[in-house]
C-alpha cells in the first residue's frame, strides 16, 4: 500500500509541481479553449488528452517508442502556444470576422497528438524512477492515476477561476479567455527559447 501511495503521489506531484509549469500551462490553455457553457466539449478534449498521454506513457515506458528528451521538452511548450493561439483565433477571428465554425473533430485530433507529446515527457521521468525489481505495469498504472488526479485538480481550479471572472465579476468571456491566452504565450515563449537553444545547440 505504501508503494501504491508513493507512485500515485509522484504522478500527482509531477504534473502539479509549479517548478515544472509547462504541463500546468497546457491544462490552463485547454480549460480556456471552450466556453463555460460547453462543458461537454471540454470533457471530450480532456478525455482525448488523457488517452493520448496514457498511450504514449505506456509505449515509452515499455521502451516500444523512444524519442530524445530534448525534442520532447522543445515540443511541449509549442503545444501550449498552439492551444492558446488557437483560442485567440477562435475568439478574435473566427467568431467575429469570418463567422467560421471551428470544427471540434480537427481540434480533437490535434489534442490527441499533444497528449502523446506530453505523455512522452512524463515517461522520461517515470523510466528514471522504476527499478528492475518493480512491476512496470503496476507502477505505470499508479503513476498515471496520480497524473490524472493532479490534472483534474488543476482543471477544476481553473474552471472555478473562470466562473468567478465571467459569471460573478462579469468580465466578458472572450476578453477573459484571450487575456489568459496572451499571458500563457508570453510566459511560454522563454521556455521555447531555452529548450530550442539546448536542442539546436545554439
Amino acid at each position: 500500500m505504501d508503494a501504491w501511495l508513493y507512485y500515485i503521489k509522484e504522478g500527482w506531484f509531477h504534473i502539479a509541481d509549479w517548478t515544472a509549469y509547462d504541463h500546468i500551462f497546457f491544462i490552463i490553455a485547454l480549460a480556456i479553449s471552450v466556453s463555460l457553457d460547453r462543458w461537454r466539449v471540454l470533457l471530450a478534449f480532456v478525455t482525448v488528452f488523457t488517452i493520448g498521454h496514457s498511450i504514449a506513457l505506456a509505449l515509452a515506458t515499455f521502451d516500444i517508442v523512444r524519442i530524445e528528451s530534448s525534442w520532447v521538452e522543445f515540443l511541449i511548450p509549442l503545444t501550449i502556444i498552439w492551444t492558446a493561439g488557437h483560442t485567440i483565433y477562435k475568439r478574435c477571428i473566427a467568431e467575429y470576422r469570418l463567422g467560421e465554425e471551428v470544427r471540434h473533430t480537427q481540434e480533437i485530433v490535434v489534442i490527441l497528438l499533444f497528449g502523446i507529446i506530453h505523455g512522452l515527457g512524463f515517461s522520461n521521468y517515470l523510466r528514471f524512477m522504476i527499478t528492475r525489481s518493480e512491476s512496470i505495469t503496476e507502477t505505470l498504472l499508479l503513476f498515471n492515476v496520480g497524473l490524472e488526479i493532479g490534472q483534474i485538480m488543476i482543471l477544476v481550479l481553473v474552471l472555478i477561476l473562470n466562473f468567478i471572472a465571467v459569471k460573478l465579476v462579469k468580465i466578458y468571456e472572450s476578453v477573459w479567455f484571450v487575456l489568459i491566452a496572451i499571458l500563457l504565450i508570453l510566459f511560454t515563449l522563454p521556455i521555447v527559447w531555452q529548450t530550442g537553444k539546448i536542442l539546436f545547440n545554439t
